[in-house]
């Protein structure tokens, strides 16, 4: 991996949570790339031909051959659609390929969340430490700029759709504090739950929420349909945020994190588990995190395709 980052730190990993699970960050892109081909068609050819030119497209993770097993219909636009799909989860991909590159030359684990603290019971809390994800994403859009390497620009633009995707994550955005949790919950990621969506963790339960899978050409068609319907019951018309908070640190901070203490949370009436007392979540927690991340998702994909026209107009 070529991205050279070098004015990032190494921190140690607080959560080793993926952000929405990898079939979640396939949907959000499959989004940004049916709002691509209507408003801005051109982009899609571009951002597939620097994506072609990934190590992982060929070799280590095989995309090519992916994209030859994608259960997406043959057309011309199967191709292009599926790179959209990897490159979105290709950050979390490598972090279970054996190579490592997860960890070298940096630790990219923390480049997903930034953790701002929110205190339940009035406990103490520590700040946000970096790097973070708007740390990461600044320098890796610094890098952008005078990339010339084709392999870093396609890492590159792997790692920016991804991070789009994790900052709409409401438990990507903040860690609960309180006399059980002095230290933190990490996001929720050790926040005992009844199981839920396959999770035994609050923050798994709100990865998993809306849709969950680890293949992705098997999955490729029921992760489109999705992100079709989702489009279609969250309109650009019906999402006043796209104009009015541009910039990841606004919209992490008004938008997402507001999400995590109001729903994630339940502003601090969420039960807290207890020693072989997991918290249970009731039906009506789980129908409004689904509806909350959907309409998260939406967003996610429509900055997205904001993100590919500004990179690559």
């Amino acid at each position: 991996m070529k991205i050279r980052l070098l004015g990032l730190a190494a921190l140690a990993v607080v959560s080793s949570a993926f952000g929405w699970d990898k079939a979640g960050h396939s949907l959000t892109a499959a989004i940004a790339y049916h709002d691509l081909e209507v408003r801005h068609p051109e982009i899609i050819p571009k951002m597939a031909a620097i994506l072609k030119q990934a190590s992982d497209y060929g070799q280590q993770l095989n995309w090519s051959a992916a994209i030859q097993h994608s259960s997406l219909p043959a057309s011309a636009k199967r191709e292009s659609l599926m790179l959209f799909i990897l490159a979105a989860r290709w950050p979390d991909d490598i972090k279970g390929d054996g190579t490592h590159r997860d960890k070298s030359p940096h630790d990219t684990h923390p480049w997903h969340y930034i953790n701002m603290p929110y205190s339940i019971d009035g406990s103490p809390t520590f700040p946000a430490k970096e790097p973070n994800i708007l740390t990461a994403t600044a320098k890796l859009t610094t890098d952008w700029r005078t990339a010339t390497d084709a392999e870093e620009k396609a890492n590159i633009l792997c790692f920016l759709t991804h991070f789009v995707g994790d900052s709409h994550q409401p438990l990507h955005s903040t860690e609960a504090f309180s006399r059980q949790f002095p230290k933190g919950d990490a996001g929720g990621g050790v926040w005992a739950i009844h199981s839920a969506a396959g999770a035994s963790k609050l923050h798994g339960f709100w990865d998993d929420v809306v849709i969950k899978g680890d293949d992705a050409a098997a999955g490729a068609a029921r992760i489109d349909e999705a992100a079709q319907r989702i489009a279609r019951e969250h309109p650009r018309a019906s999402l006043p945020q796209l104009t009015q908070n541009l910039e990841m640190k606004f919209w992490i901070e008004r938008e997402t994190f507001p999400l995590a203490k109001r729903y994630a949370y339940l502003d601090g009436k969420l039960p807290l588990p207890k020693k072989g007392e997991p918290t249970t979540l009731t039906e009506s927690y789980k129908e409004d995190a689904r509806r909350v991340a959907e309409t998260q998702m939406a967003l996610a994909g429509y900055r997205m395709a904001d993100l590919l026209y500004k990179l690559l107009k």
